[in-house]
């Protein structure tokens, strides 16, 4: 069962790390202001925990931590630009 460890916010879009156990990889969920509900958007190391972001020099990335002893790695996630709906301005501006 996928349970939600970790949470971020920016610019309209909402970051969540999804565990799914000791023994599996977790995962990246996102999800949009205008979305009707969140979609995967990539796979994180397992036992994720809590989710940071950074936007220096137009380099998106989410980072997070792994919360098992021996698996307790550091790492970043590299996000793409987002597309939006007309109407909602700002979100891929630096």
């Amino acid at each position: 069962m996928l349970r939600i460890q970790g949470a971020v916010s920016w610019r309209g879009h909402h970051f969540f790390s999804l565990s799914n156990g000791t023994k599996q990889w977790g995962w990246l969920a996102a999800r949009e202001v205008w979305a009707t509900r969140p979609g995967l958007f990539g796979r994180l190391s397992i036992g994720p925990e809590d989710l940071g972001f950074s936007a220096y020099g137009g380099n998106r990335r989410i980072w997070g931590l792994g919360e098992y002893p021996g698996r307790r790695h550091v790492y970043a996630v590299r996000l793409p630009r987002f597309s939006r709906p007309p109407g909602i301005p700002g979100l891929d501006e630096d």
